[in-house]
């Protein structure tokens, strides 16, 4: 199995089974022709986040199968975002790099996989007011591991 930049993350499902520094681990003892649910742990990983933490694999006798984990590495993040003194409005699409995030209520919005000084979109129509765009700075970190700010999108 592998998860990209997911360095000694814990494989749930068997006793004492890390990544590498690499990403790379090796599960034993799957069993043939049966599901065999892999899942890994990334609790304590706080700059790492996977979408869908468990994958079933059906491994045939004597095969090695690859399992890839998508992981986003980077700030998890909430965000307040503002535009001419207001709360962008519930329902706008935030784009930030290759990930959207749908606004909630009062301007807040979760995003993951989130570098210092990356620029983002928002956009709740098509007018040209009715979008805008600002620059992720350093926010205040919370000891839950989740990054708070309010933004300024222009």
């Amino acid at each position: 199995m592998h998860i990209n930049e997911g360095a000694n993350v814990k494989v749930q499902n068997a006793q004492g089974v890390y990544t590498d520094f690499w990403g790379n681990a090796i599960v034993p003892n799957m069993t043939n022709y049966r599901h065999n649910a892999i899942t890994v742990n990334t609790q304590g990983h706080d700059s790492l986040d996977i979408s869908d933490a468990t994958q079933d694999v059906i491994p045939s006798k004597g095969a090695v199968v690859g399992v890839d984990f998508d992981a986003r590495s980077g700030m998890r993040a909430l965000l307040t975002l503002v535009h001419n003194k207001e709360r962008v409005p519930f329902g706008a699409l935030l784009t930030l790099g290759n990930s959207t995030a749908i606004v909630g209520e009062d301007g807040e919005v979760y995003i993951t996989g989130v570098q210092e000084s990356m620029t983002f979109t928002v956009q709740w129509g098509k007018e040209i007011n009715q979008q805008c765009t600002g620059v992720i700075t350093e926010p205040e970190k919370y000891t839950t591991g989740i990054y708070k700010a309010t933004m300024d999108c222009r």
